[in-house]
């Protein structure tokens, strides 16, 4: 522990500065650590090391400015000179406790030379920026989403690596990570895998398969728990227009709240029991809504960092990737679309779209004109595979995945299919969660 960092920016020291960690905190803990980014890495196993080097925030222009940690670290991390680089989904979560779930309850990780990086803004690495929530603020907040993320993950691996390539894995938003990577950088890759992304030209059908895909989830949960039909329904009805749950950047009111009860657990049929019991306590014995039990489910207050997180959960989809990832712009379009053609969402018992178009948020003023700023294309992921057929890269969906449904991956399968170096599956058993995929992991260990 303990490795000199250097600034880099495509290879030049910035500010001619080579830093060593023991200028700043012990054990690879970067400047400005917060305590529970301290006390993570102080709890981390014996066999862990953890480093850090120095980014510019706008890699665009570096000089100009601010210079911001990004945190990683793994087994024998200066010894080993074959990476897998993680990243994990969000945008806004951490790599922090999957070492730890991996080597308790993942045997099928064994082997596998997972780096863990910390994206920009999350765990140990430098923290959101608190800006206002203005078009302004929407720019800066952009940098610290996917193109970022590939430039400060390609600093890391010239600091480890220098001109060797490495293996990258990413889950959900990771995998949007991946694929911004690999149109990126396709000479930095030797073996990329991906599970629970899929790229599409037209964002507001990406919407609609995710809807359906939710339907279709919502329908076997109701074939075990049929009563929860009813008792959503009644509590539906008893929300008043004028009950709000938020935070500094975004307020949801009424019935819309209920959806975002099975927004985390719908998706993980391994979460469906504990989500019977959460619709069971809805309603007080004589079948009235229980509104003090359900604003247990949703906090009221959130912290000013958790309001910035949410401000980039707003724009960095809505900049990226297919649908915004259901913000309520993409909402506002998909919703109409599918009635006109016989699909009423809103009668649903769940509907993402009911929940996110229930919530007003001091970005809707805006969000559409950054909706197409930075996309991830399908044409430059196929573009840089074409052109370099010895990075193998190996996409996969889950049959009971309601976040990235298994038909948006039909135009990405169709237009890299041809390619040698491409490869899909649709793993029947897993929905949005993968770690109990031997498929998945069986990809990983060709590296």
């Amino acid at each position: 522990m303990g490795k000199s960092v250097c600034v880099f920016v495509l290879g030049l020291a910035l500010n001619g500065a080579c830093l060593g960690a023991t200028a700043f905190a012990a054990a690879g803990v970067p400047p400005g650590a917060s305590a529970k980014c301290t006390k993570y890495v102080q709890g981390l196993p014996a066999e862990i090391e953890t480093d850090f080097i120095m980014v510019p925030e706008d890699w665009d222009n570096p000089t100009a400015s601010p210079l911001i940690p990004i945190f990683f670290y793994a087994p024998d991390l200066y010894q080993n000179q074959k990476w897998i680089a993680y990243f994990n989904g969000g945008p806004g979560g951490s790599t922090h406790g999957i070492y730890a779930y991996f080597k308790k309850y993942t045997p099928l990780s064994a082997g596998v030379p997972f780096l863990y990086i910390d994206q920009r803004g999350t765990g140990c690495s430098g923290s959101f920026p608190e800006v206002p929530v203005t078009l302004e603020g929407a720019k800066r907040m952009a940098l610290y989403g996917t193109r970022s993320i590939v430039r400060d993950a390609e600093a890391v691996r010239r600091h480890l690596l220098k001109d060797k390539p490495w293996g990258i894995f990413g889950q959900s938003y990771g995998g949007y990570i991946v694929h911004r990577y690999i149109a990126l950088y396709p000479k930095s890759v030797e073996h990329a895998v991906v599970q629970g992304a899929s790229l599409m030209d037209n964002g507001i059908r990406w919407v609609e398969t995710r809807l359906l895909a939710q339907q279709r989830a919502a329908t076997e949960y109701l074939k075990q728990y049929p009563g929860d039909a009813e008792i959503l329904e009644k509590a539906r009805s008893q929300v008043p227009a004028d009950y709000c749950q938020g935070n500094q950047t975004a307020v949801a009111c009424g019935p819309g709240l209920l959806d975002g009860i099975a927004w985390g657990q719908i998706a993980f049929p391994k979460g469906w029991p504990n989500l019977h019991k959460t619709y069971a306590g809805l309603l007080k014995a004589d079948g009235t809504l229980d509104l003090a039990y359900l604003g247990t489910l949703i906090p009221k207050q959130v912290d000013a960092t958790d309001s910035m997180a949410d401000f980039l959960v707003a724009v960095v989809p809505g900049r990226e990737l297919p649908g915004g990832l259901l913000n309520t712009w993409s909402c506002q379009k998909a919703v109409p679309r599918m009635k006109r053609k016989g699909i009423d969402t809103n009668s649903w018992f769940y509907s993402e779209c009911r929940g996110a178009l229930s919530i007003q948020a001091k970005y809707d003023s805006f969000l559409k004109k950054i909706v197409k700023d930075d996309s991830i294309r399908l044409k430059d992921v196929h573009r840089s595979l074409k052109k370099n057929p010895g990075l193998q890269f190996h996409l996969f969906s889950g049959e009971l995945d309601t976040f990235v449904a298994r038909e948006s991956y039909q135009q990405e399968v169709k237009k890299l299919g041809r390619l040698a170096n491409f490869s899909f599956m649709n793993v029947m058993n897993i929905g949005h969660d993968w770690t109990n995929s031997k498929e998945v992991w069986a990809a990983l260990k060709k590296y």
